[in-house]
């Protein structure tokens, strides 16, 4: 009971002293992990786990290496769908043209609420977040230690929609549509981090730390739609980049509550280390946030399921708290998983399967998808242990 409760007041006060933040998804760091629907802060184990939970690093063999990449990908509300109809419509015209010349009273409708429905506050963005490492750990005389180097790009493309701007009848009206200043907005960050993690067991908690060294590079430009131009966008986010270097610390817990119950708690990024956007686009803070999770591990069958104690934000302003619950059959020679998340803090958010396999504890694979297809990942990492 005592294990119970002390566990419980850990997740009780972090949810509670940290409400909402502004950071990303929780990250699909390890394969394992995303196949079970995310849901591995109580479950992750090895060096694996170094970037989800530290503390499972403790768990781990004696020697360890494993490469993780895996690919992170959300469309909220369909904006390549919607831009790739406006473009049909106006046959790659300027809006100016394509009024005067060639709309007709269907398709002037059409592209109004077209429009409309691409200004969604919150939720006006695609999000990609993609995650390659490499990483080794050591784990004797009852202390675990690691390296890793992990290579992330997080990014965001915003459509800020001109409303006002949208008459196609009149091309002396004031609000006529050719002159629309609805533009594309693209802000990211790629960064490179070493990361040394250190971790031990004190009886049935297991404690672990991440500091890592990261060294990252921001962008920020936006583009006009609907001009009749095709610029080339890496080119204008290469001018933009401003480079920094930043350090983070992250902690983790796990705790056993019975023979084959386990909880687990991550705190990631405590000292919120921030990084300037180009021009005028502010700043970038990797705010503290916060996941528990529990684990029902028996010999054959695994049970998993976490939440998001805080809710963050994309770098488009879209909000992410997750809840995720998945398993594990290991079989001989083989790992079937399966699991299921949901962002319960986005209205236009579908529930997500997700599932994958374990060969021989050499080579792990997942991918996952919401009915619409809206938001996918995918995944694959090797590993050798001894």
């Amino acid at each position: 009971m005592k294990r119970f409760c002390i566990l419980l007041i850990l997740v009780l006060v972090l949810a509670f002293s940290v409400a909402s933040v502004h950071a990303f998804p929780f990250p699909h760091t390890d394969v394992r992990g995303q196949a079970m629907g995310g849901a591995y802060v109580a479950a992750a184990k090895g060096v694996g786990s170094v970037n989800y939970n530290p503390a499972g690093l403790a768990r781990g063999r004696m020697f360890e290496f494993v490469a993780p990449a895996t690919l992170r990908f959300s469309d909220h509300i369909d904006i390549d769908d919607k831009l790739t109809q406006i473009e049909n419509i106006t046959g790659g015209s300027t809006f100016a043209t394509w009024a005067s010349d060639t709309a007709t009273v269907s398709q002037r409708a059409q592209i109004e609420s077209l429009i409309n429905q691409l200004n969604v506050s919150g939720e006006n963005s695609i999000d990609l977040m993609m995650y390659t490492s490499g990483g080794v750990s050591v784990n004797v005389f009852g202390i675990a230690g690691a390296v890793s180097y992990n290579y992330e790009v997080i990014a965001s493309m915003i459509t800020s929609m001109d409303t006002t701007n949208v008459t196609t009848t009149d091309p002396t009206a004031s609000d006529f549509i050719g002159g629309n200043t609805s533009t594309l907005q693209f802000r990211g960050i790629e960064d490179r981090q070493v990361v040394l993690t250190g971790a031990k067991e004190f009886g049935s908690l297991a404690l672990g730390v991440n500091l890592r060294q990261i060294q990252a590079t921001a962008y920020a430009t936006s583009l006009v739609l609907f001009d009749n131009t095709d610029p080339d966008i890496r080119d204008e986010l290469t001018v933009n980049g401003v480079s920094e270097t930043a350090s983070a610390i992250d902690v983790g817990l796990q705790l056993e509550l019975a023979p084959t119950l386990r909880g687990g708690v991550v705190a990631r990024n405590i000292n919120s280390p921030e990084f300037t956007l180009p021009g005028t686009a502010g700043t970038l803070k990797l705010e503290s946030r916060y996941r528990a999770g529990i684990a029902w591990d028996l010999p054959i069958v695994m049970v998993v399921a976490d939440i998001d104690l805080t809710t963050t934000e994309s770098l488009s302003g879209a909000e992410f708290r997750e809840i995720a619950v998945g398993g594990e059959i290991n079989l001989v020679g083989i790992q079937l998983r399966a699991g299921y998340s949901k962002n319960i803090a986005l209205d236009s958010s579908d529930a997500i399967i997700h599932a994958g396999f374990g060969l021989g504890g050499f080579l792990d694979v997942a991918a996952s998808a919401d009915a619409d297809m809206k938001s996918i990942s995918g995944g694959a990492a090797i590993s050798l242990k001894f």
